[in-house]
């Protein structure tokens, strides 16, 4: 098996990565939903205000990408790891892109499910059709970030190695 395959099914095994994601879309979904359901004439919906809780479930993205380093050096897992790979910069590398890979397609999920609840429940008048490239990038560029974010906390939880230490930054 690859470093990839590996690293996939020992994150995707697990539980806390599918609360997390739950978790994430919920939040997210809850506070546009909020947004939306509170918006008037004079702060009308827009395609902007459905991205605006992206930052909540982007913590919980990177509560999870931490989570995925932090376990291992606490179990002792890490070391079974780096016996089977002695490359450790290889099993590493393989970690971050898996984890990275996870956080785009949940920050993906959450900014387009946001805009479509968003669409969902505005007003009756409310601009929220994807015209532009700004309006795109809005939701399309919650994804990409949220990948960056998790790269950001594996890096921290490597150095790190507590989950409490690593989810405090």
């Amino acid at each position: 098996m690859t470093l990839l395959a590996v690293e996939r099914i020992k994150l995707l095994s697990t539980r806390s990565p599918w609360w997390c994601a739950i978790a994430a879309l919920a939040l997210t979904g809850g506070f546009t939903a909020l947004v939306v359901g509170f918006s008037t004439e004079e702060f009308p919906a827009t395609v902007a205000s459905t991205q605006l809780s992206y930052s909540f479930g982007m913590a919980v993205i990177m509560v999870l990408a931490a989570l995925a380093v932090t376990t291992e050096y606490r179990f002792g897992t890490m070391r079974t790891t780096f016996q089977a790979v002695p490359n450790r910069a290889a099993a590493l590398l393989a970690k971050t892109a898996v984890v990275a890979l996870v956080g785009l397609v949940i920050g993906l999920a959450m900014a387009f499910g946001s805009w479509a609840l968003g669409w969902l429940l505005a007003p009756a008048g409310s601009d929220l059709a994807l015209n532009s490239t700004a309006d795109w990038l809005n939701v399309a560029g919650v994804g990409p970030a949220s990948a960056l974010a998790a790269v950001v906390a594996v890096a921290v939880g490597i150095l790190v190695r507590h989950s409490a230490g690593a989810s405090r930054w």
